[in-house]
């Protein structure tokens, strides 16, 4: 395998005959923040669900109708406003919201922007995103590198919130704010 899976300024396709090599941790790192994203993502779904109504299939069809995570993260603050009752715990779920919005704007820089993965010396992975801008007529490429490491990081920060938002239920549920519908 290549040093490099592609390079910005190879611009020749021949002898292409099939995908470049792409390193067996950098598919697994990717997969691990996308799939724990995910699991995060549906559990917030519920929570909105009895946030709204016992009817969970309503309920249902409002929290699962707007696919944009956005939505879903204004949605849940407002009902949060509406419904708890203790300052503390608001401003705590509040926090808590901040850092799921981060966490989707890392998400999201990491899966929709456009990466290539760079091999390390020592054998572990990279991935580095050139972006061009004009710079006095003159296109100039921007690189920027993130770790392997950081891939990772990602994932177990997925992996924190969602454990955050198990333990958040209990004490919504104590507060009588969520509607008894199961999980």
């Amino acid at each position: 395998m290549s040093r490099y899976v592609y390079k910005m300024d190879d611009t020749s396709v021949e002898g292409i005959t099939d995908l470049p090599a792409i390193p067996p941790d950098v598919n697994s790192a990717i997969g691990h923040v996308i799939t724990r994203f995910n699991l995060l993502e549906i559990f917030l779904r519920e929570v909105l669900v009895r946030f709204l109504s016992p009817d969970r299939g309503s309920a249902q069809l409002v929290a699962f109708s707007d696919d944009r995570f956005d939505w879903l993260r204004r949605q849940l603050l407002a009902q949060a406003g509406l419904k708890i009752r203790s300052t503390p715990l608001r401003e705590e779920w509040s926090r808590f919201m901040a850092q799921i919005q981060e966490l989707q704007e890392e998400r999201n820089r990491l899966v929709h922007d456009l990466w290539m993965p760079v091999a390390n010396p020592d054998g572990t992975f990279q991935l580095q995103r050139t972006r061009l801008r004009l710079q006095r007529g003159k296109v100039v490429p921007e690189i920027e590198h993130m770790p392997g490491d950081h891939v990772y990081a990602i994932a177990q920060d997925a992996s924190d919130r969602f454990l955050d938002l198990i333990a958040f239920i209990p004490r919504l549920e104590a507060e009588g704010i969520l509607y008894p519908t199961r999980l």
